[in-house]
C-alpha cells in the first residue's frame, strides 16, 4: 500500500498552535508493515510549561487524525523516556523519523 504524505506545511501550523517543539512519526509508518488499517504512530514534544491536560490532549490526537485522514497513536516525549520498557523505548527513540523540529 502506498504510504499516504504528510503535509508538512499543516503539521507545521499544527504544531505552532499547539505549541509542539517537535513532531516525529514511527512504527509501521515507516516500515513494508504499513497497510490500510494502520494508524501512525506520532511522538510528540511540547514547549516547556506546555504539557497539555487530557482534555486537550484528547483534542490535540483528533486535530492530527483530522489533518492525517486517519488514526494516530499519539505518545509525548517524556511519556515515552519515562517509560520502564528499556527496549521499546530505545526501539522508538533509534527510530523516530522528525517532521516539524524547532
Amino acid at each position: 500500500m502506498e504510504r499516504p504524505k504528510i503535509p508538512e506545511s499543516k503539521v507545521r501550523e499544527f504544531c505552532k498552535k499547539w505549541n509542539i517543539r517537535e513532531f516525529y512519526i514511527f512504527g509501521s509508518y515507516l516500515s513494508d508493515n504499513f497497510s490500510d488499517e494502520s494508524d501512525i504512530d506520532i511522538v510528540v514534544y511540547f514547549n516547556p510549561g506546555d504539557e497539555p491536560s487530557l482534555i486537550t490532549f484528547i483534542k490535540i490526537e483528533e486535530e492530527i487524525e483530522e489533518i492525517l485522514g486517519r488514526k494516530v497513536d499519539l505518545i509525548t516525549k517524556n511519556a515515552l523516556i519515562s517509560g520502564r520498557n528499556q527496549i521499546i523505548k530505545d526501539s522508538i527513540l533509534n527510530s523516530m523519523v522528525p517532521v516539524y523540529v524547532t
